[in-house]
């Protein structure tokens, strides 16, 4: 699947004591990029409240490559790699205006029934991406 782009502008109150992005920064923008990968392939917070459906993160792995500074633009890549029958693995990379790559981030989400609290099956709108890219389960 062609990766979802987001950019962001690091802010002044991004910045810790020692003049770059905090790292807790990287994980907000992060975030930031899985919810407009979301809304780009047609699944809103809306859709999956209404089937009582939400994800949940399992494993988190984030790289922390080169620091990031004030006012720099950044470009948060975020990319589906894999989908298994309960679970999706999502990949993103942050590269300031250089092109330098800052972070790397591997998320691995559980299809999750809020009502029963349990697992459940991936919803089509994500296994069906799997099929149109030919990924591999």
């Amino acid at each position: 699947m062609r990766k979802n782009i987001l950019k962001v502008c690091v802010q002044q109150d991004d910045i810790d004591h020692l003049g770059h992005m905090n790292y807790m920064k990287y994980l907000v923008y992060l975030e930031k990029g899985v919810s407009n990968w979301y809304r780009e392939i047609g699944i809103g917070r809306e859709q999956l409240d209404q089937q009582h459906l939400g994800t949940v993160m399992v494993n988190f792995d984030v790289t922390y490559k080169k620091e990031a500074r004030v006012n720099e633009e950044l470009t948060i890549f975020t990319e589906l790699r894999n989908v298994g029958n309960k679970s999706f693995y999502i990949y993103q990379e942050i590269y300031n205006e250089n092109q330098e790559l800052l972070t790397t981030c591997k998320k691995t989400f559980v299809m999750f029934n809020t009502i029963t609290r349990q697992g459940v099956p991936v919803v089509k709108e994500i296994t069906e991406l799997v099929n149109k890219e030919n990924y591999s389960n």
